[in-house]
């Protein structure tokens, strides 16, 4: 039976329609487990096109096999928050569309944005892959997707990532190899004090940095005040500073952070 609704109360009331079976005479199961009416939107749940859906009847006392809607054709609309719009825009995409298509549309849309492999999409503080569809990432109707941009990496830096080199503190003005500290003014002038917020709206943590160290110390003084400050950490994440994903082996200068700075803490893993 095809099946061209998206709800699993629609579900039933086609099923009704086509087989006289009352939808209060229904039972929906799929993957052993039994489908609500306030489940909801089905491909939300799993269920693709071609998927089997088990109906029990209540009023026949017999089980019929269902074929699932072509959920992976519906259509969204969606808002896109990229860091070249002041406010997110509109965009209606295919089920069966990429996250990467999606993120090539955008880049098509917004022409001063870099290339492809540069641009993230992250659903509720998740990453999207982009080899998986639209009707695979559990967007909804109107939802907002954010969309940062990953640093641009010298071939040196990119080995260093890599290879799971954070170089935490740089000390010095400029990377060479100046020495021995500067004088006390000097080095309170450089500090700054940045507000990190840890994960899902917690309260933000001060911080105070000298902004010649590397943005890996964030990470590394987070991790040391989570226990006794009380809010917690991802095991994965990453830093965004101004929608744009952070390098935490380049310094706070380079990612222009100013005095009092907002970064936020992502869920996930950035491959650079």
């Amino acid at each position: 039976m095809e099946i061209d609704i998206h709800t699993i109360h629609e579900i039933k009331q086609k099923i009704e329609t086509l087989a006289g079976i009352p939808v209060s005479g229904q039972t929906l199961v799929f993957n052993g487990q039994v489908l609500k009416d306030e489940d909801g939107m089905a491909f939300c749940l799993g269920i693709r096109e071609g998927s089997r859906i088990q109906l029990l009847s209540h009023t026949l006392g017999q089980a019929m096999v269902a074929e699932a809607p072509p959920a992976a054709r519906r259509s969204l609309r969606l808002r896109i928050k990229a860091p070249s719009s002041p406010a997110p825009f509109i965009m209606e995409v295919d089920g069966d569309e990429t996250v990467r298509r999606l993120k090539e549309r955008i880049q098509e849309r917004e022409m001063t944005l870099p290339g492809v492999d540069r641009l993230v999409l992250q659903l509720r503080n998740k990453v999207l892959p982009d080899d998986i569809s639209v009707s695979e990432s559990d967007l909804v109707e109107d939802e907002q997707v954010d969309l940062f941009i990953t640093p641009r990496l010298s071939p040196a830096a990119r080995w260093g990532a890599r290879g799971g080199i954070v170089r935490r503190l740089d000390r010095g003005g400029g990377g060479g190899g100046g020495g021995g500290g500067g004088s006390g003014s000097n080095a309170s002038g450089n500090k700054l004090t940045v507000k990190v917020m840890p994960w899902e709206g917690q309260r933000k943590v001060h911080i105070e940095v000298n902004k010649f160290m590397r943005a890996g110390v964030l990470r590394a003084e987070l991790e040391r005040r989570q226990a006794t400050e009380g809010f917690q950490l991802p095991a994965d994440y990453f830093f965004i500073h101004n929608q744009v994903v952070m390098e935490e082996d380049r310094t706070f200068v380079w990612h222009e952070v100013n005095q009092g700075d907002t970064i936020d803490v992502f869920r996930g893993k950035i491959t650079l």
